[in-house]
């Protein structure tokens, strides 16, 4: 902005000149809190504080509808219990939860912050087919295929039924059934693939737990160290 003419002025508040104005312009009082010098400070330390190719996207919020009470989340246990803390965690739940900035995400979760989405839908599948052991996972998937199997052999009768000589009412009735299957097959299809990143996120999660848990650990081992050092 200097390059361009205007001239800067810092104390209680910024003002700002143009070139060939006797007046500057405050900041702070024309455009609020956000313009303040503490608050541009606080941002600048912000965007600085990750690498470059390590700086995500402003985090997007997503609806996840679970039964029951969050507060009793502690007590499930199995794979609704890790992706429940995990998107508690990632500033997904609960739903009422002010939002969270990246920094306050630990950096072995904020990889995730780009896949939000998707793992809302796996939360959200686990809740509704109380899915809590890997067992109950694979079952899920392979009754998916079935009904997946089940669908696409009930579409084709209809399609075969279809080229025959029928009334013409018959036929649309028939292509709004096949209409129907379709999206069913589509959605069955949707699930069992979430069944297989679920297989797969839910072991990467408990790896990347188990290696905070043992950074804490460590920490606090240095801290009593520490302590009974300087007694």
């Amino acid at each position: 902005m200097r390059e361009k003419g205007y001239s800067f002025k810092f104390g209680k508040d910024i003002t700002i000149r143009p070139e060939g104005r006797e007046r500057g312009l405050k900041l702070k009082r024309n455009f609020g809190e956000n313009y303040s010098l503490e608050a541009i400070r606080v941002r600048i330390l912000e965007e600085n504080e990750l690498p470059a190719e390590k700086k995500f996207p402003v985090q997007r919020h997503y609806r996840i509808r679970v039964s029951g009470n969050f507060k009793q989340t502690r007590k499930i246990g199995g794979l609704q219990g890790l992706y429940l803390h995990y998107c508690y965690l990632l500033g997904i739940l609960p739903k009422n939860r002010p939002s969270i900035s990246a920094k306050q995400v630990h950096v072995l979760f904020r990889e995730d912050l780009l896949k939000l989405n998707t793992i809302s839908k796996e939360t959200k599948l686990l809740c509704h087919y109380h899915i809590d052991t890997a067992e109950q996972l694979f079952s899920l998937k392979e009754s998916l295929q079935k009904k997946t199997e089940q669908c696409v052999e009930e579409r084709k009768h209809l399609r075969y039924k279809i080229r025959a000589d029928r009334p013409e009412e018959e036929i649309e009735e028939m292509k709004e059934q096949i209409k129907v299957l379709t999206e069913k097959i589509g959605t069955l299809r949707k699930e069992a693939a979430l069944c297989d990143g679920i297989a797969a996120r839910s072991k990467v999660i408990e790896e990347k737990f188990k290696t905070v848990r043992e950074e804490k650990e460590k920490k606090e081992e240095q801290s009593h160290e520490h302590i009974r050092r300087s007694r």
